[in-house]
């Protein structure tokens, strides 16, 4: 039975070199420390800003990168996405917080009850910053053998996958071959970048993250490389390898990226009709990407010379770009700009944001809204 649960940073385990890392226990082997971003390799070559919009983009850095890792764990419960729960009534996640400030912030705010704070991880406050007790049971799957941990915060979500928990195949090259990959894999297409990143399919088991609880008996877990998403010079060579594979050439390809398959979501683009019919009258096909394999996202975004988006998680696909890609992301809230804005950057693509206009101002995610296509065609033809 645990006690209390109080936070453990991993990088306080035992440090150890890579080559003892999967025969010690309860230790971690350090990559890269913590330290400066580097500079961005481009800039927005552009920021058009819509009348009454509420982008407001602020393109910057955070002052100090994670470090990268991996730790190694021993008779563990995974709970939620990522909630690593030790014998010792400790628990900690795939990632060094950078600042006090935001481990604070972080572990403070998992006994919430909306799922994206909480994580699913089942905590429940005790009245005490960052201190919790499990508050639920659930059906436990017990995994003897060693495994490795590429579950990471919003295990389902597309984006998600793309930035925090596929660059981890970096690690995994760096172990044996044939240690068990546990990951979500809430979308098909999730398995097959796995594949495509060059796992062999019989290595991978999922992790359903909502439903069951999972004993451990030892668990590698590898951090996030990318936290505050900025593909760092190992996850770009990912990514170059996976298109080398896995892509087309890179050619006068026009592309704009739809949302309409997403039957149901609220932000939804009102007169995406009236952007389309421009495009279309420009050479762009009109692609669907929540209809494509993960092979035929790569040779896409590989394939294509300029790339039209609204924001969502189709962008993360800019991943498999080449650099100097153009690319004009159109954004409507400020939630995930900056985000965005840094895969271009890190990416090395041509790069500028054209805001619409939400037609809800209270700033809340997710809501409809519209762009002015006749500036934004404009804008286009002089890019």
């Amino acid at each position: 039975m645990f006690r209390d649960l109080t936070y453990r940073d991993p990088l306080q385990l035992p440090r150890v070199e890579l080559g003892d890392l999967e025969s010690s226990t309860n230790s971690v082997w350090v990559e890269r420390e913590a330290g400066p971003y580097p500079s961005p390799r481009t800039a927005p070559a552009f920021y058009d800003r819509a009348s009454g919009g509420i982008t407001n983009m602020a393109f910057g850095m955070p002052p100090i990168r994670p470090a990268v890792f991996i730790a190694t764990l021993d008779d563990v419960l995974l709970t939620g996405t990522r909630g690593l729960v030790t014998s010792d009534s400790r628990y900690c996640f795939d990632e060094n917080f950078p600042t006090l400030d935001i481990q604070s912030i972080e572990t403070s705010r998992l006994g919430q009850p909306e799922y994206h704070l909480n994580q699913w991880m089942g905590f429940s406050s005790v009245g005490r910053p960052g201190v919790y007790q499990l508050r639920e049971e659930k059906p436990i799957i017990e995994i003897d053998e060693p495994i490795a941990l590429l579950s990471s915060s919003e295990g389902p979500n597309f984006g998600a996958f793309i930035y925090r928990m596929l660059p981890k195949v970096t690690a995994l090259a760096r172990m044996d071959n044939k240690i068990k990959i546990l990951a979500p894999l809430y979308h098909e297409t999730f398995r097959q970048f796995l594949i495509a990143a060059g796992i062999d399919d019989s290595r991978i088991i999922p992790h359903w993250l909502v439903d069951h609880w999972y004993r451990l008996k030892r668990v590698f877990v590898p951090s996030i490389r990318n936290r505050d998403v900025w593909f760092d010079d190992e996850t770009i060579g990912l990514f170059d390898g996976m298109r080398m594979r896995h892509g087309r050439p890179h050619g006068g390809r026009k592309v704009y990226l739809s949302r309409k398959a997403i039957e149901g979501h609220p932000r939804k683009m009102v007169n995406e009709p009236e952007l389309i019919d421009a495009l279309v009258a420009r050479g762009f096909e009109v692609v669907l990407p929540e209809q494509m394999t993960a092979v035929e996202q790569i040779g896409t975004f590989s394939s294509a010379e300029t790339i039209v988006s609204a924001a969502g998680s189709a962008i993360y696909n800019a991943a498999f770009c080449y650099p100097g890609t153009r690319f004009i992301d159109i954004e409507s809230e400020p939630h995930w700009i900056n985000g965005h804005v840094r895969i271009f950057a890190s990416r090395g693509l041509n790069f500028g944001v054209y805001e619409g206009l939400a037609l809800d101002t209270s700033g809340k995610p997710h809501v409809p809204f519209k762009v002015d296509v006749p500036g934004l065609m404009a804008r286009l033809d002089s890019f």
